[in-house]
């Protein structure tokens, strides 16, 4: 049966989700924390996990994932959802590959760490942080710019533990049978929620160019200024500050936030 842990303080939900999956925990087990001292995101970035500010969660699939890149955007996608069950107001999309976004803001972020210690256990810690109560004022003046909370965008009274079973469900919904492919009316939801579509970005490398989606095997397309496109697979990449091309506001309408 899996295990609930539920801790005041934790340096990181990841960390002890992959040490609870080595000692035998299985899979949807699931470990919160009220606050992280060392949370991380990609690319060993610090995440900053305020006291009861947000949900600080990570959940244990044991075994290998058929298919990594798309546990990040499945994971993305039960989180948008689990967001808008919690928040109707509010209409939460992704950013490829692992950032969470309600009206042109960061709000929540996922960082999937794999292990394989060669003795026949393996298996992956889903860590998600949301954003939930912070002001602007919270969030280093570097991030002001970028990131926000639910109660930023809107969403005024919102319960944890709700979100995090909300959100616990939901993954279970769409990887309990294992990744797969994003085929179907999967891969059409992605792409409802893709933030970057049609959006000029610059990529970790420094090339820029304009995303033109998600591949079924959860890699960037990425058209190239001459019009050639690329699959990309892994790094980064960040939008461009100018309004996305399509579709236009309609009459009346105010242009978007292109803010992330």
């Amino acid at each position: 049966m899996p295990l609930l842990e539920v801790h005041a303080r934790l340096g990181s939900t990841n960390d002890r989700a992959r040490r609870i999956a080595r000692a035998g925990a299985p899979s949807f087990s699931v470990v919160i924390a009220d606050e992280q001292t060392r949370g991380r995101g990609r690319q060993g970035r610090r995440w900053l996990s305020p006291p009861r500010a947000g949900l600080w969660m990570s959940v244990v699939l044991a075994g290998r994932p058929s298919r990594h890149a798309t546990v990040p955007l499945l994971t993305g996608i039960a989180a948008a959802r689990a967001i808008e069950d919690v928040c109707p107001d509010l209409r939460a999309e992704i950013e490829w590959p692992n950032d969470l976004v309600v009206g042109g803001r960061k709000v929540g972020g996922i960082l999937c760490e794999s292990w394989d210690n060669g003795a026949g256990n393996r298996g992956m810690a889903i860590g998600t942080g949301i954003n939930i109560s912070q002001r602007a004022a919270d969030f280093p003046p570097e991030l002001r710019g970028r990131a926000a909370s639910l109660r930023a965008k809107g969403a005024t009274s919102v319960s944890r533990p709700v979100l995090a079973g909300t959100l616990l469900a939901r993954m279970r919904e769409l990887l309990a049978s294992g990744p797969a492919r994003l085929e179907g009316a999967t891969h059409r939801e992605l792409t409802r929620r893709d933030a970057l579509m049609d959006r000029a970005v610059v990529l970790g490398s420094g090339e820029t160019g304009t995303a033109r989606g998600i591949s079924s095997e959860g890699a960037l397309l990425f058209e190239e200024p001459g019009g050639g496109m690329r699959e990309i697979r892994s790094g980064s990449v960040t939008p461009l500050p100018c309004p996305r091309p399509h579709p236009a506001p309609g009459p009346g309408e105010a242009a978007r936030s292109s803010t992330a």
